[in-house]
């Protein structure tokens, strides 16, 4: 739909100098959990900073990631769990280590990537504190195949009673990353989502988690010091350059998250 960039992710930095591949910055995810309702859009119900770090063999394949991931705001109703899907089976990862987490989760089983869920709830994750992720992998992966934006697939999972380690969820994603097989797939093209379905109205893709004007659920930003909007303020009020961004595709107000209203 747009050459193979992700149209509401910001991407500023050029091609192949890939921002997320950098160890030890921090950046933010941002996700609002009125999906598939835009709801109050205030972009602040789940609110996590992460930082990536890769570590190589001599032949630089990927032997071991570590994440930091640390919850910095809670603003929804829901309760919300946060994990993410790494784009790589999950005969590949030889182990993980999680400090400080508060999933009962883990690694899962039953999906056939690796997906990783670190904290059940985001308020009480918010007081916990950083949780460090150290996963070793069996060095099928090249660095050189990769980026931080194509290896990770980070989403939340959103209920009123909570989350239920194997059971099927309502899972919320960043704009046109697929959901994991334990998704709920009732959601997709309901509402305000317009995701690209199947005939059984089952999620396929190209199209996941926007809008007919490809407004996103989730945002992904290369930024540590993230002005949060303020409850029940729209993201496109809070920050006025945001609706000429996504309507651009992306290509216009790329600084958009550098402009708010306070």
């Amino acid at each position: 739909c747009n050459g193979g960039k992700d149209p509401v992710n910001p991407d500023p930095e050029p091609e192949p100098d890939e921002y997320a591949n950098v160890p030890g910055r921090t950046y933010t995810y941002c996700f609002e959990d009125n999906w598939p309702w835009l709801g109050d859009y205030d972009m602040n119900d789940v609110v996590v900073g992460y930082s990536t770090t890769f570590t190589v063999d001599k032949d630089n394949r990927i032997v071991a990631i570590r994440d930091v991931v640390t919850p910095l705001h809670s603003g929804g109703k829901l309760r919300s769990a946060f994990g993410y899907q790494l784009d790589i089976p999950v005969t590949a990862v030889k182990g993980v280590k999680i400090e400080n987490g508060s999933s009962t989760a883990g690694l899962e089983k039953n999906q056939d990537k690796a997906v990783v869920i670190l904290f059940d709830d985001i308020e009480q994750a918010v007081a916990r504190g950083p949780v460090s992720v150290e996963i070793e992998l069996d060095g099928s992966l090249s660095m050189d195949k990769v980026t931080r934006k194509s290896l990770y697939n980070p989403f939340i999972c959103v209920s009123d009673k909570g989350f239920v380690p194997g059971a099927v969820r309502k899972e919320i994603h960043l704009t046109n990353y697929p959901p994991t097989s334990l998704a709920d797939p009732y959601p997709f093209g309901r509402n305000d989502d317009k995701s690209s379905l199947d005939k059984a109205g089952n999620p396929i893709g190209p199209y996941y988690y926007a809008t007919s004007e490809l407004y996103p659920f989730a945002i992904d930003l290369p930024v540590t010091d993230h002005r949060i909007p303020d409850e029940m303020v729209k993201i496109d009020v809070f920050y006025p350059d945001f609706a000429g961004w996504v309507k651009s595709r992306g290509e216009k107000h790329k600084e958009w998250y550098k402009n708010s209203v306070k």
